[in-house]
């Protein structure tokens, strides 16, 4: 599933469930470190915070129980975040990804009244 939202001046691209080719393409018109790149390509990365002068790149990890299985399925959620722009990205769906991209909006909300 993707998404295109536009919140105000703040344009956001989500990502759920994507193939490594689909996401390619998503990232392909914009000019992401190559480690960037490939903590999002490549599955199991570490959870992680670079800073580059334009924007910024974090990993978070939010585990989904799998009751049938019994066992923790990970689920990486990878955010490209600068000024009036976010990209998400994660495997499936959870209700703190939601709860995180809310405080990201309010922080971005409240950086740009401050300028």
């Amino acid at each position: 599933m993707l998404r295109e939202l536009k919140i105000k001046w703040i344009k956001w691209i989500d990502a759920v469930g994507l193939s490594k080719g689909e996401l390619e393409k998503v990232l392909s018109d914009y000019d992401f470190h190559e480690l960037d790149m490939e903590a999002v390509l490549e599955p199991n990365q570490t959870a992680r915070i670079d800073s580059y002068d334009d924007y910024m790149f974090l990993t978070l990890h939010f585990p989904k129980y799998n009751s049938r299985a019994q066992f923790y399925s990970l689920n990486e959620f990878h955010i490209f975040l600068w000024k009036d722009f976010i990209i998400t990205i994660r495997d499936f769906v959870n209700k703190y990804g939601g709860q995180v991209l809310r405080q990201i909006l309010l922080s971005v909300h409240y950086r740009a009244k401050m300028e």
